[in-house]
């Protein structure tokens, strides 16, 4: 489970794409990696109509990071 920052992690050469591949090498092919990731309220409260979440386009809440973001749309993902 991935509680983490970019910028926690400091300066990294590649960014938080080298950084999310790190992960992955370290867990190796049979582990898993996961990060709670929330997501932007898209609606208020007194709003009549409320429009469909749709998971394939919402992103990751902002305060939650890029790392997140980044986790949530690697290739080959599974939700």
């Amino acid at each position: 489970m991935v509680h983490a920052g970019v910028r926690a992690v400091g300066a990294v050469t590649g960014g938080v794409n080298v950084i999310v591949q790190a992960l992955l090498d370290a867990i190796g092919p049979d582990g898993t990696l996961t990060a709670y990731v929330d997501f932007e309220p898209f609606y208020d409260d007194d709003d009549d109509e409320i429009p469909v979440f749709d998971k394939r386009i919402a992103h990751a809440a902002r305060d939650h990071g890029v790392l997140h973001e980044t986790i949530r749309t690697w290739p080959g993902i599974q939700e």
